[in-house]
């Protein structure tokens, strides 16, 4: 039986724990990004998703500089660094040295895979629904 990514039920856990502010920085910057993409996908245009596609190939299995990287990418994108900005502050610092992660390196790039994809136009898409 092969192992089948659930965007949306990883979604929601880490929503979850994000209002429980049970994440490390890291960990809540990837779910953050996350979030404000799956929300607004129309913040990201074509040369983005090619660009965070290229992305992806290269990201290292370690959490923290997944959100490393991540940030350095999204830091050049302008409103979707403001729209990151725009999520309410949690109210209590993070110390990722404090906290267990709790998303896999494999787990931060399939959520990241998972919402470039669904950002995509329908004429853009490379997967068909059936391959999903």
């Amino acid at each position: 039986m092969s192992e089948q990514f659930d965007f949306e039920v990883m979604y929601q856990q880490l929503k979850q724990l994000h209002e429980e502010q049970k994440l490390s920085s890291y960990e809540a910057n990837i779910f953050e990004f996350v979030s404000v993409i799956k929300q607004q996908p129309n913040l990201l245009n074509a040369e983005d998703i090619s660009s965070l596609e290229d992305l992806l190939q290269t990201l290292p299995d370690d959490v923290n500089k997944i959100s490393n990287q991540i940030t350095l990418w999204y830091e050049t994108r302008r409103t979707i660094e403001e729209a990151i900005f725009e999520l309410p502050e949690n109210s209590s610092e993070r110390d990722p040295r404090k906290r267990k992660p709790r998303i896999s390196p494999k787990e931060a790039k399939e959520l990241i895979k998972n919402v470039v994809r669904q950002s995509k136009p329908p004429s853009q898409s490379s997967t068909s629904p059936s391959q999903q």
